[in-house]
């Protein structure tokens, strides 16, 4: 993630499954501005890849890329509710670290 843009070509492959979401994502999105087509589009992206991460996982292992992704949707819906979350006017740094959690997965 270059500043506030996410760049497809540096977007993590994810799951098999989640290929054709993956090819809707936009060349670059921008991560401040939560809403947008572009935007949800990547989160549909990354809920593809949390659904097929959940399959394949055992009982007990953990789920890092949910986790984080939480902690995004709680500032999304924070930030859209209010305008702030923490003091800040977007999700940025949680959706920075759900994409280090994509990437994560991917290189299982």
């Amino acid at each position: 993630m270059a500043g506030t843009d996410v760049e497809k070509d540096e977007l993590a492959e994810g799951h098999k499954r989640c290929g054709k979401m993956r090819k809707l994502v936009a060349q670059r999105t921008n991560v401040h501005k939560p809403g947008t087509r572009e935007y949800n589009r990547l989160v549909g992206f990354i809920k593809c890849n949390i659904r097929e991460d959940r399959k394949e996982r055992r009982e007990g292992d953990g789920g890092l890329l949910e986790e984080a992704f939480g902690d995004h949707q709680r500032c999304f819906l924070s930030f859209m509710g209010s305008g702030q979350f923490q003091g800040r006017s977007n999700c940025a740094k949680e959706m920075e670290e759900v994409l280090k959690r994509l990437e994560d997965i991917s290189s299982r």
